[in-house]
């Protein structure tokens, strides 16, 4: 294949953005993203410093944001805006326990609003989130955010990325016009979609995975349960925390 680019080593391949460096090499991103890098044909995507948490600001402006921006411009920002309420929830949650880790706490309610009322509140997260940024890695090789790298099934199988998504349906879209066939629009989805899927899950039979007692024949029939605390780069302290806070 030949690619051809232009006067500033640009070009754009099905939903991707190229660009070639002479130092780094060839980038690959989503389009419109910023800092997905494939480097040494591992693709790398960090939530700390690349945008992917959606949002509205306080002048009705929608953005999409890195963990450091929604920390750092919390003061302009009105809410979470995801593509459903339950996503909010998920990612309003995991937002908590970073900020509970980062913060010790705040031990009590007092300790709460005289860190509401400094000049900088969240300051201290830019640290902790230097400090734990391999875990934020969303497709690390050994590490990946929220996912085990070594779960697999019995015949090896992978499913298409739409299985996670809850409002695209696994087959037919029928009334939903959401591209379920496309995987760079999936990708791009991808990270909220992720800590969704930690919390709420659409009930059904899912395939079992190597080592898992109760599978039955290659499947995992379902069970009650409820989405745990947030878990990547967090201490029990700020699990228990985002438990008490926002059990239900």
């Amino acid at each position: 294949m030949l690619l051809v680019l232009n006067e500033d080593c640009r070009t754009c391949l099905a939903d991707f953005e190229v660009h070639y460096d002479r130092d780094s090499g060839l980038e690959v991103t989503v389009a419109g993203e910023r800092q997905a890098r494939v480097v040494e044909n591992a693709p790398s995507f960090d939530l700390t410093s690349s945008p992917w948490l959606p949002v509205l600001r306080l002048d009705g402006s929608p953005a999409v944001l890195s963990l450091r921006e929604v920390f750092a411009q919390a003061a302009s920002i009105r809410r979470l805006a995801g593509d459903l309420p339950t996503q909010e929830f998920a990612l309003l949650r995991l937002l908590l326990a970073i900020a509970h880790d980062a913060l010790d706490g705040p031990g009590d309610t007092y300790a709460w609003e005289e860190q509401w009322t400094s000049a900088d509140p969240f300051a201290p997260v830019a640290g902790y989130l230097d400090t734990y940024r391999d875990r934020f890695d969303l497709v690390h090789p050994v590490a990946p955010f929220y996912q085990v790298s070594s779960l697999r099934t019995q015949t090896g199988e992978v499913s298409a990325l739409n299985k996670i998504v809850a409002d695209v349906p696994n087959g037919d879209p029928f009334f939903n016009d959401a591209p379920a066939g496309r995987r760079a629009a999936l990708v791009r989805r991808s990270r909220p979609v992720a800590v969704h899927a930690q919390a709420f899950d659409t009930s059904g039979i899912k395939s079992g995975v190597v080592g898992d007692a109760k599978a039955v024949n290659g499947k995992r029939y379902p069970q009650a349960w409820r989405g745990s605390a947030p878990s990547a780069g967090c201490s029990p302290k700020a699990r228990a925390c985002a438990r008490r806070s926002y059990s239900t």
